[in-house]
């Protein structure tokens, strides 16, 4: 078996290589199926998001466009137009309509009708259609109407302003029995109790378009305010929209009639004097269409429809752009448009794995070699340490974290060796014991760095003796008793019973054991108590170090030591009592 493992046995960079390659290839392969399961579910998924984000992108246009519409009127109740009884009073507000008219170009206009019957209103003259209708001058941006209901000849006083809202031509003073009081919108606006009310489309009076009207009444009901807003601002908005070239996009109201179509860009519904009828789904003449609107009961959902040997994706969404208003959206796309990019992406993300794997190779054998060279180098050095070469330095240069701390810990580790030799021959040679005391204490100390190194040596049974010391910085240590009884509790007594290292502070210590010596010092000292055993405990070595230092090596170094030192201490207590026992001459 032994054989075997050394004949498949192969350089540390074979197996990086050959390991990271199979990572590699592993996590190469499971990200391009998981991104290729991914494409999939995106594939099944699109339609669902790009029907959501239509939607979202329809009602916030919607919210931009009349939210503050309806702001602006529920202002214009507040302000003192809807008391103004003259033609010159209403006037005097005219820069606040004026002003929010630019502000606002989604309004047509803006107006109030009066409970007396009168009325007031302020229309944009922004196209062809709207200068063919009031025969406006070439430079009329703004026209006002003023209808004084009171007076004996009714009629509508009119006049035409430029952009600056300089009044161009003279005043006009026109016949007419408009009374909106019986309109929609004053209708509506005036039962609602002061709170907003949105119209169905219907067709305006004057500008002969089709359009919607958010109204209401001031606080005093005196008077209602409203805004017009054609459909024109409602198509536009569903032809902004760009979601494939063959996507069928509508905006319904609630009997399927047509408010926008992204493919009929002109106006889609037709009218006749006061009434309005909106085209019906299915008047749009398009089997795609008449298929959809089965699938119409109002409430949201996704479905397919079949059309042509083609799938289509189908959705319906509720769309409620302010209160009161309720449209349904439905977008209808053919699968092959609509999910032609993700095709894409799942095509060209496999492709582009498999070309980073390709290309990851050399760049892993590359980093295996660069790893391994440092190895191999801290492995010929392991080899020189194993054969007690001690004499040179190791090397530590490396970008990896862990090589460096390696060949850091190598090097500790060989200096620990030539110092615990070093030590180990200095003791062997020395046969006295005041030698011996001298080096387990004093060189000690300056071979680990402690604060201080006691060793305490048995008197007899019950007492100990402080035999030697060793100090950092203390210059005197008169104050430690010389003779110790085992019988106070401490870390000496402690490491004798147990014959093992024992830790303590020293402030905790009994100061008949160590007198005043935490005194002596700075910060506060802890014990380490470390026996030296040779058949029995033939003393112990206390080192003093401070609070919150770590010295698990050196620690490690003077237990190491420990034995040969008992050792050594038995030798030297041996031929002492040989050498008292001696007979003089």
């Amino acid at each position: 078996m032994e054989r075997w493992y050394r004949f498949k046995s192969y350089p540390l960079h074979i197996h990086i290589s050959t390991f990271a390659l199979f990572l590699v290839l592993c996590l190469g392969g499971v990200l391009t199926l998981y991104n290729y399961y991914q494409a999939s579910q995106l594939i099944r998924s699109a339609a669902s998001d790009v029907f959501e984000q239509s939607r979202q992108k329809i009602e916030l246009d919607f919210q931009r466009s009349y939210a503050p519409i309806a702001q602006t009127v529920h202002l214009l109740t507040k302000t003192p137009l809807v008391n103004a009884t003259t033609f010159e009073q209403r006037m005097q507000q005219l820069p606040l309509l004026v002003t929010a008219l630019e502000d606002q170009p989604e309004l047509a206009a803006l107006e109030v009708a009066y409970k007396d019957g009168d009325y007031f209103i302020v229309r944009v003259i922004n196209d062809q259609h709207m200068r063919d209708v009031f025969e406006a001058p070439k430079n009329a941006a703004f026209l006002v109407d003023n209808i004084q209901y009171a007076e004996a000849d009714r009629g509508i006083e009119r006049i035409f302003l430029d952009a600056d809202s300089n009044q161009i031509g003279g005043m006009q003073l026109m016949p007419t029995d408009y009374d909106p009081r019986q309109r929609g919108w004053y209708k509506q606006a005036a039962e609602a109790d002061a709170e907003g009310r949105l119209t169905e489309p219907y067709l305006y009076f004057f500008i002969r378009k089709v359009g919607v009207t958010y109204s209401q009444a001031s606080l005093d009901g005196n008077a209602v305010v409203a805004g017009d807003i054609t459909l024109d601002v409602l198509s536009a908005s569903v032809q902004e929209q760009n979601i494939t070239p063959s996507s069928h996009l509508l905006i319904l109201d609630k009997t399927q009639g047509v408010l926008a179509y992204n493919h009929r860009p002109n106006s889609v519904y037709s009218a006749t004097d006061e009434r309005v009828r909106l085209l019906h789904i299915n008047d749009l003449q398009q089997p795609l269409l008449a298929l959809a609107s089965v699938q119409l009961d109002g409430a949201e959902k996704q479905f397919d429809l079949n059309y042509m040997d083609q799938t289509w994706q189908g959705s319906l969404k509720l769309l409620a752009p302010i209160p009161q208003a309720q449209f349904q959206l439905l977008l209808l796309t053919p699968e092959p448009e609509l999910l032609a990019e993700a095709y894409n992406i799942r095509r060209y993300s496999t492709l582009i794995a498999f070309v980073l794997l390709l290309m990851f190779l050399p760049l892993t054998w590359w980093i295996a070699r660069r790893v391994t060279l440092a190895l191999q180098r801290l492995v010929w050095q392991s080899q020189e340490i194993q054969r007690f070469h001690l004499g040179y330095q190791i090397e530590n240069r490396s970008r990896i974290k862990e090589i460096v701390e390696l060949a850091t810990a190598m090097g500790v580790m060989q200096q620990t060796l030539r110092v615990f030799i070093r030590q180990l021959e200095q003791l062997n040679k020395q046969r006295h014991q005041e030698g011996l005391m001298e080096l387990l204490t004093k060189d000690l100390q300056q071979i680990t760095g402690y604060e201080g190194v006691l060793l305490y040596r048995p008197k007899d049974k019950q007492h100990w003796f402080l035999a030697g010391t060793g100090f950092k910085s203390i210059p005197s240590t008169a104050n430690l008793p010389e003779q110790i009884p085992l019988v106070l509790d401490s870390v000496i007594a402690r490491t004798l019973e147990s014959r093992c290292t024992q830790c303590a502070d020293l402030l905790t210590e009994d100061p008949l054991v160590f007198g005043e010596l935490a005194k002596q010092f700075s910060a506060d000292l802890r014990l380490t108590a470390v026996p030296l055993v040779s058949g029995h405990v033939r003393g112990v070595l206390v080192l003093l170090e401070a609070q919150g230092e770590s010295r698990d090596q050196q620690r490690a170094f003077v237990e190491a030591l420990a034995g040969f030192a008992a050792n050594c201490l038995e030798n030297a207590d041996h031929e002492k009592t040989v050498a008292d026992s001696a007979p003089s001459e």
